[in-house]
């Protein structure tokens, strides 16, 4: 199953407990897929990169937006 690609635009609208939530979602997902992976078993191993780059992408905005409310 293929999602579409969450925008770093729309990751910045969400308040803070929904990217929380989103995180541990993206978390789990990462972790099945890692092991399928080392099981060899994996619907779509691209799905693998793009879970980490979303995770990557999320944790970035937070530090963002926390960054942002230090200068203020």
């Amino acid at each position: 199953m293929t999602l579409p690609r969450m925008k770093a635009k729309q990751m910045r609208e969400m308040d803070e407990k929904a990217r929380t939530q989103k995180l541990q979602e993206l978390r789990t997902e990462l972790r099945g897929l890692k092991t399928g992976s080392s099981t060899g078993y994996v619907d779509n191993p691209s799905r693998l990169r793009e879970t980490k780059r979303a995770i990557a992408r999320l944790m970035t905005v937070e530090s963002e937006l926390v960054n942002a409310k230090k200068k203020r």
